[in-house]
């Protein structure tokens, strides 16, 4: 019975699930009961039955059952209201305690993965999640977990594997539906996402997930009249749901729409004050557009909310380490750096960020509405902090568009520096992505920004990358538009990355040589007004992504 009623509320069928459940008095039913109250908006109810639950799995006589549904309470309570840091560690110590009880059941590593997981903690999540696929291959949960954990990582082959294992289980498989959508959303695919999306709702029109996805592909398109009929549409059937919201800010976030993603995550956050995941988003958002004090507490508080969250653990440390941090102004430009021997870099840097600063804007028409925050960071961990919000980067400067992070050049220990480097020539680099990102809203294909911010160097093409792209060209190894974005993000060889910033300088030396100096500045206007790639091309050049990247190699 319980497994109907949990269908039934995934599916969005909540009353029907009450219903079926009515009289049930197995503690599994009072789980799925919490469920479909929470989802009706009955979140006092919905908490009433979750107690129950733990206080069984807290007495002495309790199984290895009353431990997983005990921990399963915990977690949805968790995001009903405030617990306290030894309440979520007990829940883990009863999936310990279940794991201890029985090796051999696949659902505790499973609820493991997902509580870590949950928490940003990927290093023991996914092992757990391994090991619940390993115990049942066949689980659906499961892969649907590991294909979610692989699509945050931007690894979207073991997503593919995922999905094709989903609907091997089943064609019509939910579960399937759900992650393939969610992968062509975030590799930019967003006429196949949305045709995934409508065949779902056909099949299941009041699934709330499914609901919450398609806000999120008209956010990817632009479209903010289709993104608010889309949430009202959930909220209709689902009053006061924050699930929308914090889909359609996460994804907005990751496109760096600033404004909007922190509209929206507000809004998630007053509907569930409870639900740290919100907030741990919107701090690692402020973080990115240099709003410290904002993201102290923003970040703060989803540390209070749920202890366990490593993101936002290390983005708090961040902010302590870096509190003391001293500011030299200049009129363009706020240098941040550590007290001490990094300020000899530092304080020489305001002249020359200026004059740079000249020469970038007028090579693209453009200045940004503010200063831009440059950040020199002492070593490696803290860099990669300040950009991910986790540690596990290599390279020696990024830009999130209001803020350019960079280590400062030093030798030393490899594992914590990269050692020295032409500061200057990585600043007009990143620089250049703060201009070009500030001027189409931060809405250009990332392998123009790139491109254009290698066209500003000054130094010239060496001759390894001249073999480098005729090699490529000869074998036919460059990257369709449609895959050069990854090459950045993701590269499978230590020949993507390289091979993609060459290859996207080359691209506009094609097309300023073929149509006009001017075309990559209407290019840029396009993609501000919100056409996506192919749409933006046929209106500049007349012809579409695919004829491009054909006229380009015959080039």
């Amino acid at each position: 019975m319980f497994l109907r009623a949990e269908v039934l509320v995934r599916r969005g069928r909540a009353e029907e699930a009450l219903s079926l459940l009515a009289g049930c008095e197995e503690p599994s039913c009072a789980l799925v009961r919490a469920d479909a109250l929470a989802l009706l908006g009955r979140l006092k109810e919905a908490i009433e039955q979750l107690g129950p639950l733990e206080q069984a799995a807290a007495e002495g006589g309790a199984d290895s059952e009353a431990w997983m549904l005990g921990a399963q309470a915990t977690q949805r309570r968790g995001v009903l209201e405030p617990l306290p840091a030894d309440r979520w560690k007990r829940a883990l110590d009863w999936l310990g305690r279940a794991r201890e009880h029985d090796r051999l059941d696949p659902r505790v590593p499973l609820l493991e993965g997902r509580l870590l997981m949950a928490r940003h903690n990927r290093e023991e999540g996914v092992p757990a999640l391994q090991q619940a696929l390993a115990l049942h291959p066949r689980q659906a949960e499961t892969w649907f977990a590991l294909g979610r954990a692989a699509l945050e990582g931007f690894d979207f082959d073991s997503a593919a594997r995922a999905v094709e294992a989903l609907y091997r289980l089943a064609p019509d498989s939910v579960h399937g539906d759900l992650l393939a959508a969610e992968r062509f959303l975030l590799l930019e695919e967003s006429e196949r996402a949305q045709s995934t999306i409508d065949a779902l709702l056909e099949r299941d029109h009041d699934m709330p997930e499914a609901l919450a996805l398609n806000a999120a592909v008209a956010a990817r398109r632009w479209d903010r009249q289709a993104v608010e009929s889309r949430l009202a549409e959930l909220d209709r059937r689902f009053p006061g749901q924050a699930l929308g919201a914090a889909t359609v800010g996460r994804l907005l976030a990751l496109h760096r729409q600033y404004a909007w993603a922190e509209r929206m995550l507000r809004t998630a956050i007053e509907r569930r004050p409870a639900w740290s995941e919100p907030r741990g988003e919107l701090g690692q958002l402020l973080l990115q557009t240099g709003r410290e004090d904002d993201a102290r507490k923003a970040l703060a508080e989803a540390a209070e909310l749920d202890p366990f969250d490593k993101r936002s653990a290390f983005g708090r440390w961040l902010l302590d380490a870096m509190s003391g941090y001293r500011v030299i102004e200049s009129p363009h430009f706020r240098i941040r750096v550590k007290p001490g021997i990094d300020e000899v870099v530092a304080e020489g840097m305001p002249e020359a960020l200026e004059r740079m600063h000249a020469e970038v804007s007028a090579r693209f028409g453009h200045e940004p509405g503010e200063k831009t925050t440059i950040e020199l960071l002492p070593d490696h961990e803290f860099f990669a902090v300040r950009i991910t919000g986790m540690p596990g980067i290599h390279t020696m400067a990024a830009s999130t568009g209001p803020v350019i992070a960079m280590e400062v050049p030093r030798r030393g220990n490899p594992r914590k520096h990269l050692g020295t480097f032409d500061w200057l020539e990585v600043l007009r680099h990143e620089y250049a992505h703060t201009v070009t990102l500030s001027q189409t809203e931060n809405r250009i294909p990332h392998w123009l920004t790139e491109a254009l911010a290698v066209s500003v160097e000054t130094k010239p093409r060496t001759y390894e990358t001249c073999m480098q792209l005729a090699q490529a060209l000869r074998t036919d190894k460059l990257f369709p538009l449609e895959r050069i974005k990854w090459a950045f993000v993701r590269p499978e060889s230590p020949n993507d990355r390289p091979l993609a910033y060459a290859q996207g300088r080359w691209m506009v030396e094609f097309l300023e040589s073929t149509w006009s100096d001017r075309v990559v500045q209407r290019l840029r206007e396009r993609y501000r007004l919100g056409d996506d790639e192919d749409a933006a091309l046929r209106a500049t050049i007349g012809i579409g992504a695919d004829a491009f990247f054909d006229r380009f190699k015959l080039w």
